[in-house]
C-alpha cells in the first residue's frame, strides 16, 4: 500500500534528519525528537473505564507530554487522478510538531519553526522521499496559535505524488441502457 509505505519512509527520513537534534523535554532534560506514525502513543499507566463508560479513569504521572519533543506523521487522504493524465495518486499528509517548554517567556514556538525549517529545506532541495514519492507544491506550514502553554504545536501540510496500478488495457465497459 503506497500510503503506508510513504508514511513509513517519511518516519525513517525524519529520524535521520533529527538524529542528534535535541530539545528539552518535560523533565527539563535534553531529549532527541521522537517520530511517531499517525498518533502520539498512549501514556503508560492509563486505565480505560468499562465498555459503557468510556473515558480515562486513571491518568498517572506519565502523560502525553512525556513524548515531547516529537513529530507525528499523519496520513490524511489519497486521491487518484484522472486516467488521461499521469497514472499517479496524490497522498496528503500532515506533520504535527510538538514540544514542551514551560519557560514563562513563551518562546517555544521558535523551536517549532526551526524544526519545520529543517524538514522544509530538505524537501525543497531533494523533492523526493525514498526515491519513490515526489513532493508537490505547495508545502504549507503553520503555527497553531492558541494558548497551549507549556506545550506548543505546529503543522506542515504536504502532498506527494505516488505511483498507482495502471488500468488494464483490455478493459471494456458494458453499458446497458
Amino acid at each position: 500500500m503506497n500510503e503506508i509505505n510513504l508514511q513509513d519512509n517519511m518516519c525513517d527520513l525524519l529520524r535521520e534528519l533529527f538524529s542528534g537534534y535535541t530539545l528539552l523535554n518535560k523533565g527539563g532534560n535534553l531529549q532527541e525528537v521522537q517520530i511517531f506514525a499517525q498518533y502520539v502513543p498512549q501514556p503508560s499507566g492509563i486505565t480505560i473505564n468499562a465498555k459503557n463508560n468510556t473515558g480515562i479513569k486513571n491518568y498517572s504521572d506519565t502523560d502525553y507530554e512525556s513524548n515531547f519533543p516529537c513529530i507525528v506523521v499523519i496520513l490524511n487522504e489519497c486521491e487518484d487522478r484522472e486516467e488521461r493524465r499521469i497514472d499517479s495518486s496524490l497522498v496528503k499528509m500532515t506533520l504535527l510538531f510538538c514540544i514542551y517548554d514551560d519557560n514563562p517567556e513563551c518562546q517555544g514556538y521558535r523551536d517549532l519553526l526551526n524544526m519545520q525549517e529543517r524538514v522544509r529545506n530538505y524537501l525543497l532541495i531533494n523533492r523526493v522521499v525514498s526515491e519513490k514519492f515526489r513532493v508537490e507544491m505547495p508545502i504549507k506550514t503553520r503555527l497553531i496559535n492558541c494558548e497551549t502553554w507549556p506545550v506548543y504545536f505546529a503543522e506542515m501540510d504536504l502532498i506527494f505524488q505516488a505511483g498507482r496500478p495502471v488500468m488494464r488495457k483490455d478493459f471494456v465497459f458494458e453499458h446497458n441502457i
